[in-house]
Order: C-alpha cells, then structure tokens, then sequence
C-alpha cells in the first residue's frame, strides 16, 4: 500500500510540472518563453516574459484594448499602438467577453477598474518590487446631501450610481432609464482623495459621450432621483 501511494504521488506530481519550450530572446534583456501546465481541467498555455526591473531603458505599463475598458484587441494590434519604442506584452488579466477586465486597473495613478473583493490584485511599484494583495474600494458620491455609495466605470444597478470616466470609452453604456450628469472636466480618479466636478448638463438615456478630460455620472431608479435633486 505505501509503494502505490509513493508511485500515485509522483505522477501526480509529474502531471503538473509544466513543458517548457526554449527561450527566445526578444531584445537586448527581454526573452519570451511559451509553457504549457497540465490540469485537472486539461493543458493550459502559459506565456512568460522575463525582463529587467522597471527603471532606466525598461518600463512596465498596462495598456488597454482600443484603448478603452470595453472591448476586444489582439495583443499584436496593442503593441503596434505604443509608438516611440519597442514593446513586448502578455495579457495581463481575465476578461469578459465584452472586454471588461475582472480585476484592478490603474494608470498613471488614476483608477480605471475597481479591484475584485474576491481575488488578489497583483502591483508592480515605481521601484519595481511586486506586491500581491486583497484591495477593495469603496467609492462615494455626494451632491447637496449626504455621501452614497458610487460604482467606477462599471453600469450601475437599478437603484445605483456610477462614474464613467474616458477610460471605459467614448460614450456611456447603452439603455434607456438612466439618468446622466455630465461633468465636463473632472480630475483623474485619483484614490484616496475627494475629487471635485461641475455638472454641465443632465441628459436621459444612455450613450452620453465623456468628455475629455471629464466624466459622467449615470444613475438609475432612486439613485437618479438623488442626483437630480
């Protein structure tokens, strides 16, 4: 009995090493390594790039598809999109089929993706050290009354309030029964400030365009009813 459980635990342990295939070398410090791990659920691909830290001729940055939230790109076409140097990339999180990324985003300082409660969001410092952790966010709004609840780039509830920033795209999500606060110039969302902006125009519906440099407001049901109030 102890023989068959030894034997059971090494290929076990041997099915999940992963195949590796050799490097190639993408530039001066960069290479590119295809791996393939074998699951419970069947093969995985794995694509691994291994480079300097972040510092000096080497940066680390996330970019987005189309260069907004919603949206499906091909890695190829993104890295065609950044001009000025040369650019190596790997898809960096999970999405829906929409695009949506399922975890963090944040560029520049400014939060473009809330982080997900129920997973560890992955950060790469100025310096280059990685540091995994649980991150949430809990985003307010406030006009003339007391602070609520405020989703980020993401539609709202049928009772609830979000921000749409220029980061999730050119207009706001599509629909009737939403009503839209359009704050022509508006900070980046910055966490761990308040952040000030005046509203220009109150508009119905859905499909409102950002403005540059600006944001919108959406709201539905009695969080449309607070808005406006």
């Amino acid at each position: 009995m102890l023989r068959k459980l030894l034997v059971t635990a090494l290929v076990a342990g041997f099915a999940a090493a992963p195949a590796q295939a050799a490097r190639t070398l993408l530039m001066p410090g960069v290479t590119y390594e295809r791996q393939v791990q074998f699951t419970s659920q069947g093969p995985v691909a794995i694509h691994v790039l291994l480079a300097p830290k972040p510092g000096g001729l080497y940066s680390l940055k996330p970019v987005l598809s189309n260069g907004a939230i919603v949206g499906l790109e091909r890695v190829t076409a993104m890295q065609r999109a950044v001009t000025g140097a040369t650019t190596a990339g790997v898809n960096g999180d999970l999405f829906r089929e929409d695009g949506l990324p399922s975890g963090v985003l944040l560029q520049s300082g400014a939060l473009a993706r809330s982080p997900s409660p129920d997973r560890s969001s992955i950060g790469i410092g100025a310096d280059g050290s990685l540091q995994v952790e649980r991150v949430k966010v809990f985003a307010t709004w406030r006009g003339s009354g007391q602070r609520r609840a405020l989703l980020l780039n993401l539609p709202p509830g049928p009772n609830g309030v979000s921000l749409f920033t220029s980061a999730w795209g050119p207009t706001t999500p599509a629909g009737s029964g939403a009503t839209e606060a359009v704050l022509p110039l508006y900070p980046p969302a910055t966490p761990n400030i308040d952040l000030t902006g005046t509203v220009g125009e109150i508009r119905q519906g859905g499909g409102t365009p950002i403005p540059p440099g600006g944001a919108v407001v959406v709201a539905r049901g009695t969080g449309a009813t607070r808005l406006t109030a």
